[in-house]
Order: C-alpha cells, then sequence, then structure tokens
C-alpha cells in the first residue's frame, strides 16, 4: 500500500493548510508494518467497486479502488448514527488510535455514501478537511444552503462546525482526515 501513502501525501502537500500538514505528519509517524485490522467488505463498496478506469477522474480513486478490498470497511459513526443513516454510509479509518495502522495523533481514511441520502446537519470536536474522490454530491457548512461539489474539491469544517452532505445520483467516495479532539464522544447530529 505504499504507492497508496505515497499518493496521499502527494495531494495533502497541494492544500496550504495546517490539518494538511497534520495529515501528512499522520502518514510519516502512522506505523505501517501490519494493518491492525484484518480486511472487511461492506456491501456498499459495490457501489463504487465496479467503476472503470475511463468512468475515474483522479488516479487517487483508482488507488482506493486497487486496494478496496484490503481495507477495514465499517459503518460510519457505528453507535452514534442511527441506522437509516449508516446503513448508507461506510468508512475506512486508514490511519488513527483504532484504525489499520496506528498513529494517535490524527485519523484519516475513506468515505462512502450511497446515492440519494441526506445526511443531516452533525459536528464534532475533531477538525475535518474532505477531498471528493468521486461523486458529485451536495455539502453545506453552519446550516447554509448546500453548494454542489464536483471530484477533485476540498471541503474543510471547523471543531464544532455543523455540516451537512447529500448525494445525487452518484455515490460519494471522499478522502477524510481528522485533527485535534479526534474522540467520538462529542459527536452529535441534528435530525431532521
Amino acid at each position: 500500500m505504499q504507492d497508496l501513502f505515497n499518493a496521499l501525501k502527494a495531494l495533502y502537500q497541494t492544500h496550504d493548510s495546517e490539518i494538511a500538514k497534520s495529515s501528512i505528519r499522520t502518514i510519516e509517524e502512522a506505523e505501517v508494518t501490519d494493518p491492525m485490522l484484518k480486511p472487511q467488505w461492506d456491501p456498499l463498496c459495490n457501489l463504487v467497486a465496479g467503476l472503470k478506469a475511463e468512468e475515474l477522474t483522479l488516479s487517487l480513486t483508482s488507488l482506493v479502488l486497487k486496494y478496496m478490498k484490503e481495507l477495514h470497511w465499517r459503518k460510519a459513526v457505528s453507535g452514534k448514527l442511527p441506522a437509516y443513516y449508516s446503513d448508507k454510509m461506510a468508512a475506512v479509518e486508514l490511519i488513527g488510535p483504532t484504525g489499520m495502522f496506528h498513529n494517535s495523533t490524527g485519523k484519516l481514511g475513506f468515505f462512502l455514501q450511497a446515492p440519494g441520502v441526506y445526511y443531516p446537519s452533525h459536528w464534532h470536536p475533531a477538525e475535518e478537511l474532505y477531498y471528493v474522490l468521486n461523486g458529485t454530491s451536495g455539502w453545506s457548512v453552519d446550516d447554509d444552503p448546500l453548494t454542489s461539489c464536483q471530484p477533485e474539491t476540498w471541503i474543510h469544517h471547523r471543531s464544532l462546525q455543523p455540516h451537512t452532505m447529500e448525494t445525487y445520483q452518484e455515490p460519494l467516495l471522499a478522502l477524510w482526515t481528522w485533527s485535534g479532539d479526534l474522540s467520538i464522544d462529542g459527536y452529535e447530529i441534528k435530525e431532521t
């Protein structure tokens, strides 16, 4: 997976922010010898696993798909998000305190959301940076109207900043990173 880690570092080098610099350190300081978690498939992965190279806009997406079956996919925000949302979302903590590869000071991984899903306003103590790999989707911060985001879009959320995501006809595949307070204890969702 070293090619994936190298591609992630190169991508974060294109974003001039403290959280991107922190993400590079998270990758460099991770213990990437043997994964702490075994591969685990989520049925939602079938939504993107069949994408063909000509359908992809980013080479990083090709690398994610290359390693998709070696990643530990799980329901997103398990235990904090009601099942009628989490059943339509899957995530990988590639690097982090409870991730496939250990790092206690940062988290990063991949997020998958099925088409036609509204993820209501939610917030958490961690600062968060997303990078859209596949799928046009709507994003909102601070209860502003949704803005359409294409692949290759960065989305930044400050600590405790409410944000919303909505998928349209395509599944969303995104890279995410957390910095600061990595605890899930402060996660909150405003159900509508």
